[in-house]
């Protein structure tokens, strides 16, 4: 990731590309949902 990408994102940002993350790129796919996926693996 490029230096300062993230210090430029809004929270709802950051919250959506941690989402897409951690859905393995299923777009769509709820933030709450998919973190919570995520922390329990």
């Amino acid at each position: 990731m490029p230096d300062g990408l993230l210090s430029s994102l809004t929270q709802d940002e950051v919250l959506d590309l941690l989402a897409y993350l951690a859905s393995g790129g299923r777009v769509g796919t709820d933030a709450r949902t998919a973190l919570s996926e995520a922390t329990r693996l």
